[in-house]
């Protein structure tokens, strides 16, 4: 394994020891950026030229197409009953409660 990425997973495993010590809880998310694309000329995120850039219909546009992917990622796991199963048993969101806040009681 290539030093660095053995030293990034010691990193990781340092600062999740120190979040779970702190009773933080860890909740994997799905990324779905790399399909979204900006037009923002020469300037990269976090840059205020890059916030005015992005102050108009195509980014609004973009912003609702990630939105809708990011939706329809969410419905096709609810109505895939082994998805859910499989997400449902590694939840760690809401530490394997018996019932859900969205389920009937």
């Amino acid at each position: 394994m290539p030093l660095g990425f053995r030293t990034l997973n010691k990193a990781i495993a340092i600062v999740r020891e120190e979040m779970n010590a702190a009773g933080a809880q860890e909740l994997l998310m799905p990324v779905i950026h790399p399909m979204l694309a900006l037009d923002c000329g020469p300037w990269v995120n976090h840059q205020p030229e890059f916030a005015a850039c992005c102050r108009n219909a195509d980014a609004d546009k973009t912003l609702l197409d990630g939105a809708i992917g990011l939706a329809w990622t969410a419905i096709d796991a609810a109505l895939d009953d082994a998805a859910r199963v499989r997400f449902l048993a590694a939840d760690t969101a809401y530490g394997h409660r018996a019932r859900y806040p969205w389920t009937a009681p």
